[in-house]
């Protein structure tokens, strides 16, 4: 037995392969031209985290790029 009601999906999907590159052209186009991160500038002080075992690490700059 389905997880699906039978009139919410029929198990036959068709794509055509226009369809399938607009999707990708629209999906391409949403994503941000920049990064969503910011880049650390040589000014600025270390970041204190928590390594995997548990134990404190201080990150430099270099390392987070």
């Amino acid at each position: 037995m389905s997880a699906f009601p039978p009139f919410a999906f029929s198990g036959e999907i068709k794509v055509s392969r226009r369809g399938f590159i607009g999707a990708a052209a629209a999906a391409a186009a949403a994503l941000p031209a920049k990064p969503l991160w910011a880049q650390a500038s040589s000014g600025t002080s270390d970041v204190g985290a928590i390594g995997l075992a548990g134990q404190p690490v201080t990150l430099t700059a270099a390392d987070i790029r």
